[in-house]
């Protein structure tokens, strides 16, 4: 029979993991669909409240999450052995090198997404709003989605599917969730392959701060990149001269590299 312990860090099961991620969603919309309403807003204005009602869903979930696994803030953002400060200053120049790579990996598959399944005018928009450089967004997208999402996805579940499954299982499930909880074929693909990345450096540091690193700087390099397009050019991949290409996965595989050999050298470290 299973002590308390173990089955708090079971907890949640795939399955559960999916309820939760449900439950958030249902609970953001909600949150959403009150503040437009208290605040008279139209339908088109939903944007507005969007950070708000993130922010007030998760709250309530992840307390509720980490009283029920009697975890604490502070353990949750990082379980290392080693400091904060030698983790963060040994990886942050890698990933940054890793993330445009990514990027463009990212863009290119999901030009294959939408080559199959063309966008709506109105998922284009969508997108567009999401990428727009007001306070708001940049805020949503740069900071506050890392936070949220790292603790969620890497903190919380991933952290108990590794007591659950193997090492790879573990990281699979775990970005296929990730993938599936933007709600959209577009950003699932991409998603999801970042989750693998995210995952392996979460299961290597057992800190969720390089994670959110990583993850912070690539929504904001994309939202840079974004804002940086011309109108209307969609094919963003293709656009680019074959020299950037070459630049950029080069510096990938660099980072790549550097954080395979500083993870596998420090190893018992973490």
């Amino acid at each position: 029979m299973k002590s308390k312990t173990e089955i708090n860090q079971e907890f949640p099961t795939f399955w559960q993991a999916a309820l939760v991620i449900l439950s958030l969603i249902l609970l953001e919309y909600f949150v959403m669909a009150f503040l437009m309403d208290l605040l008279k807003l139209r339908r088109s204005d939903y944007f507005r409240v969007w950070g708000l009602a993130t922010l007030m869903g998760n709250a309530f979930v992840f307390n509720a999450l980490l009283n029920h696994k009697q975890i604490t803030y502070k353990n949750l953002f990082h379980k290392s052995s080693n400091s904060l400060s030698a983790t963060i200053g040994l990886l942050i120049l890698p990933i940054a090198m890793v993330v445009p790579a990514l990027i463009l990996t990212d863009i290119a598959m999901m030009s294959v997404v939408e080559t199959l399944f063309p966008m709506s005018r109105a998922q284009e928009l969508m997108f567009e709003r999401m990428m727009s450089p007001d306070i708001g967004m940049i805020l949503m997208v740069c900071f506050l989605a890392p936070f949220l999402e790292e603790m969620l996805f890497r903190g919380i579940i991933l952290r108990s599917f590794a007591h659950q499954y193997s090492t790879k299982n573990a990281i699979i499930l775990s970005s296929l969730l990730f993938g599936a909880a933007h709600l959209n074929i577009y950003q699932f693909v991409g998603a999801t392959f970042t989750g693998l990345l995210l995952g392996w450096l979460y299961v290597r540091t057992h800190s969720i701060w390089p994670c959110i690193i990583l993850h912070a700087f690539y929504n904001s390099s994309c939202m840079i990149f974004s804002n940086l397009l011309s109108q209307g050019e969609s094919d963003y991949a293709q656009s680019l001269p074959f020299y950037i290409w070459l630049a950029v996965f080069s510096l990938g595989f660099i980072g790549t590299t550097a954080l395979w050999q500083i993870l596998q050298v420090n190893r018992k470290m973490y």
